[in-house]
């Protein structure tokens, strides 16, 4: 592939919206990564954006701003309040996770510290060479539309209007 050497606004703008170009930060994480949103183009793209462009509606912002993410906030930092350290890069992945798996569905039926720990020890594992960030949200983010109709947590949010029902 030929190198292209981009300049100023004008080259930036026309790559942007050039249907011919894609971006290529995860294709080390191609495994986790290969059908997520930000990796899809064309048609594919198009599809996905339609279906999950629920999910960034104002109302649903609220109702997780207020509603949902204050308790995964709290239980994310209470065990470092209680131990009165934190080591803030990890602090900040498991706070993304928790934030990512409740946004995409995923059943934590202990809702516990040890099950935090234990997910983010998972992540971190399945995920080495990716941006941990990246990779625990977009492995997170990516089984949402796939998730059996029977698990409690994505079906409420499904019927809610939160999360799409089908890819």
């Amino acid at each position: 592939m030929a190198e292209i050497l981009v300049t100023d606004f004008d080259d930036a703008h026309e790559c942007y919206r050039s249907k011919h170009l894609r971006q290529a930060l995860y294709d080390a994480g191609e495994v986790i990564m290969g059908d997520v949103i930000v990796n899809l183009h064309g048609d594919e793209h198009r599809a996905r954006r339609r279906l999950e462009n629920r999910l960034f509606r104002r109302d649903t912002f609220l109702h997780y701003e207020r509603d949902l993410f204050p308790a995964i906030i709290e239980e994310t930092v209470k065990p470092y309040v209680a131990d009165g350290k934190a080591e803030l890069v990890a602090f900040g992945h498991q706070l993304m996770m928790n934030l990512a798996a409740l946004t995409a569905g995923v059943d934590r039926p202990r809702g516990t510290p040890e099950e935090t720990f234990h997910l983010y020890d998972y992540l971190t594992k399945l995920t080495p060479r990716m941006p941990t960030g990246y990779a625990m949200t977009a492995c997170l983010c990516s089984v949402a539309p796939t998730r059996p109709s029977g698990c409690r947590d994505h079906r409420r949010r499904v019927n809610a209007g939160l999360l799409p029902t089908s890819s």
